[in-house]
């Protein structure tokens, strides 16, 4: 299963819950965040979105951090290209 978002504490809270961040796509003005796991995806995804999500604090924080350094570091690296574009896995 995949998931799109631009979210990044709902891309942090899924990794947390061990889904993998399969790419970062978009522009430097809207960064898309692909994520792929198992059929427990949708359930999570709706946890998330309906506000009953629970998740440790501490992976909360080191999967944001890594979310945030892997998006920065692909704006950075393609900074004067329109699209950017990453497979992560």
């Amino acid at each position: 299963m995949k998931l799109l978002t631009k979210d990044f504490y709902e891309a942090a809270y899924l990794l947390a819950k061990g889904m993998k961040l399969a790419r970062v796509m978009g522009s430097p003005k809207t960064v898309l965040l692909e994520l792929e796991g198992s059929e427990e995806l949708d359930v999570l995804k709706d946890k998330y979105r309906n506000q009953s999500a629970e998740v440790n604090v501490h992976s909360l924080k080191k999967q944001m951090k890594e979310v945030k350094d892997i998006v920065f570091t692909v704006l950075r690296n393609n900074g004067a290209n329109n699209q950017i574009s990453l497979n992560v896995m």
